[in-house]
């Protein structure tokens, strides 16, 4: 629209908008490898702020209301021409006018139950989409809910008809009505070329309205592909509509005209699906009952995608997306609604992950091409992606519901993981612990262990701080940590009563034990309570034998080596082998024990180091092993 800002061209330009929005087939029909080598008229006819604005109107107005409101609102007020400023504002009140048709659109086309031209209009779905969800709070005519299944039906309709667009196992049969039903889907979704495989297989194909046809497809084909078009169509691109005058339409209605389909009804068919309007579709679907129920299969399709799913969908809209062609001033414009918080508002309002992603990558390419200046050239694609990727990425990464998209999107970016790990150990903490869990079982399915590791130890450490010894212990140990799994160990010992906790069998049941030294304190509290255990259970001289073995383990706390040998002596009054440790197991025990006693007697232990050992117990404890000693040396005798 550009070229038609002369004064006199005012309205030819609205109605040519006007044109492109109702007939939404044609308006972002773009593809990448076109070069535009064109000679573009770009004359300057006004050089006042006005015309310049009027300018930069006619190529934003048709993506939001607030832009025209604006620009509207500017033109008001400014000190000009009375009929231009009319002028001006006719215009804007048809743009508004036109977008306001565009929602009455999509709530027509959602009560006949005819939700578009499934591939076809592809190119524009989400576009659409994004302007409208900025400008439906001044409508009354969409929801929220008719915007999303709109913006579905483009993606879901293509992972359906992924199978049924196949012409492989048709080329080989006899022509029949399945044929047509593949050439008019393959129609649908643009893949002309399949169309023309099929339609050349007709038994009739060198009749003329059968050759008259496929000429036309072909000509579809270049439409598509913007090539071997008129200057008028390739200086349209330029602006994003792939259709600039009616020249297609009165050219599939010359067909009509001139040549006689009634007699191939499924050429007439063929000619409305080129049309790409909703009385064609409509037309298509009222006279073929197999497209009705393959409509009527999408609607009802889930919209619980996998991730597997989202993933390719992703990956096939930023090469759709990619593709879309505007002047760099039109990204600007739209840069400039805060593109990100956009798609933060649309994944949290409709609660659709899919939704999320797809305007993610379109916002993506809007970054690019402002970054660069330039088309977004696929070769160069992943480069370019980077910048949205984190961006975007450390948005998401702080919603509360879209957090686990915004890590995927870090992790596909070069320097993601660095950005990953402030931002994962302050989502783990925010609420309680499950978001610890979900946070964790994120690190570990995607291999980011050292963030992983950090979340564990501040875990550990808040639990501990926290009185939660269960969670602690068990966070320290996926550490690895010796130091911080002792340190955690050693608070538990200091608030925790040592019997309470040998009784405790959530506490230390089923710790792997395995990566720490034997004498690590926590690996000889595990195997003590397990011993305490063994011998309740009837293993009483397995558990003095190990115990024995537990009491040899230097740096041990006092306490627990008095609890230790308090549960030898009772071992011993419960076992009928007497004979159960050997002599020289005996005479270490009690060396052991005695050093205890020398250092108690001296003051170097206070009560605190007995736990809740009695002294009468400790007396009997010694008693316990002289006797047990002395009844080894009687055997030695005899």
């Amino acid at each position: 629209l550009h070229f038609c800002c002369c004064s006199n061209h005012i309205m030819k330009a609205k109605r040519e908008i006007d044109f492109a929005l109702d007939s939404l087939d044609n308006v972002y029909a773009v593809k990448m490898n076109h070069k535009r080598l064109t000679r573009l008229c770009r004359q300057k006819c006004f050089d006042d702020k006005e015309f310049k604005k009027i300018q930069m109107l006619e190529r934003l107005s048709f993506h939001t209301q607030p832009m025209i409101k604006n620009l509207s609102n500017a033109a008001r007020h400014a000190q000009s021409d009375p009929v231009t400023l009319q002028k001006l504002r006719d215009l804007c009140d048809g743009y508004i006018f036109t977008l306001q048709g565009c929602c009455r659109q999509m709530q027509r086309v959602k009560d006949s139950h005819v939700y578009s031209v499934v591939e076809t209009y592809k190119r524009y779905q989400s576009v659409l989409c994004l302007f409208s969800i900025i400008y439906m709070s001044d409508s009354e005519f969409v929801s929220l809910s008719e915007i999303s299944n709109w913006a579905k039906l483009a993606i879901l309709a293509e992972r359906k008809l992924l199978q049924e667009i196949s012409i492989t196992h048709f080329l080989d049969s006899e022509f029949s009505a399945d044929h047509w039903n593949c050439i008019y889907l393959n129609l649908l979704i643009g893949n002309i070329e399949s169309a023309l495989k099929l339609l050349r297989k007709h038994p009739s194909v060198q009749e003329e309205c059968f050759q008259v046809v496929i000429q036309l497809l072909q000509v579809q084909k270049s439409r598509l592909n913007c090539t071997n078009l008129p200057d008028e169509m390739i200086i349209a691109t330029e602006y994003g509509m792939a259709n600039r005058i009616d020249w297609w339409p009165a050219l599939v209605t010359q067909v009509f005209r001139k040549w006689n389909l009634s007699v191939y009804p499924e050429l007439k068919t063929t000619c409305f699906i080129l049309l790409g309007r909703d009385e064609s579709l409509n037309h298509v679907t009222s006279s073929n009952p197999w497209l009705v129920r393959f409509f009527g299969k999408v609607f009802s399709h889930s919209s619980a995608l996998s991730k597997t799913e989202l993933s390719v969908i992703n990956e096939d809209c930023l090469l759709y997306f990619s593709a879309l062609s505007f002047p760099n001033d039109v990204y600007a414009q739209i840069l400039s609604c805060d593109s990100v918080n956009l798609l933060i508002y649309v994944g949290l309002t409709l609660n659709d992950l899919w939704l999320a992603i797809t305007f993610s990558t379109f916002l993506y390419c809007i970054e690019a091409r402002v970054k660069t200046c330039k088309d977004v050239h696929l070769n160069s694609i992943h480069e370019l992606r980077g910048y949205f990727l984190r961006s975007a990425g450390v948005c998401l990464i702080n919603s509360s519901q879209l957090w686990k998209l915004g890590v995927e999107y870090l992790l596909k970016h070069a320097s993601g993981s660095s950005v990953l790990s402030p931002c994962l150990e302050s989502l783990a903490f925010r609420e309680n612990e499950n978001n610890i869990t979900e946070v964790l079982e994120i690190c570990n399915s995607n291999g980011l262990h050292e963030i992983a590791s950090n979340i564990y130890k501040q875990a550990a450490l808040k639990m501990a701080a926290e009185g939660n010894y269960i969670s602690a212990l068990r966070y320290s140990v996926e550490t690895k940590n010796e130091e911080l799994v002792k340190s955690v160990t050693m608070r538990i010992l200091k608030n925790v009563n040592f019997a309470e906790l040998m009784k405790n069998k959530d506490l230390l049941q089923e710790i792997p034990i395995a990566d720490f030294a034997e004498d690590h304190i926590l690996v000889v509290l595990v195997k003590y309570q397990r011993l305490c255990h063994m011998a309740q259970d009837g293993h009483v001289d397995d558990a003095i034998k190990y115990l024995t073995n537990l009491t040899t383990v230097g740096s041990l706390p006092i306490y627990i080596l008095f609890d230790m040998f308090r549960s030898i002596r009772r071992w011993f009054g419960w076992t009928k082998n007497k004979s159960v440790l050997r002599r020289s197991q005996l005479l270490g025990l009690l060396k052991t024990f005695e050093n205890l006693l020398i250092g108690l007697e001296l003051g170097c232990l206070n009560k605190q180091d007995l736990g809740d050992v009695s002294e009468d117990e400790i007396r009997e404890t010694q008693l316990c092993l002289m006797n047990a000693l002395s009844f080894s040396q009687d055997l030695l005798k005899l």
